[in-house]
C-alpha cells in the first residue's frame, strides 16, 4: 500500500499506525511518501499513492477528491 503524507504526520501518527497494521497484517507491504502538500496532490492525481493522510489545506482541499475526516484536533 502506497501512502502519501506530510513529513510531520509521517514521523508521528502515520508511522505508528503503519507499524501496528504491519504487525497485524504481515503480508501487506507499506510504502510511505512524505512530502509537501503540492507534491502529494500531484502524486494522488497521478495515482502514485493509494491513500493520502494529510491536513485538508490549500490545493488538496480544492481538488476533485473526496475527504473523510479521521481526526479533528481543534477543540471548541
Amino acid at each position: 500500500m502506497r501512502i502519501g503524507t506530510d513529513p510531520l504526520l509521517a514521523t508521528t501518527v502515520v508511522s505508528t499506525v503503519v507499524d501496528q497494521l504491519a504487525r497485524r497484517y504481515a503480508r501487506i507491504v507499506f510504502h510511505l511518501m512524505a512530502t509537501q502538500p503540492a507534491m502529494l496532490h500531484r502524486e494522488l492525481s497521478e495515482r502514485n499513492v493509494d491513500l493520502l493522510i494529510a491536513p485538508r489545506l490549500g490545493a488538496l482541499a480544492d481538488g476533485p477528491f473526496e475527504f473523510e475526516e479521521l481526526y479533528d484536533d481543534l477543540t471548541s
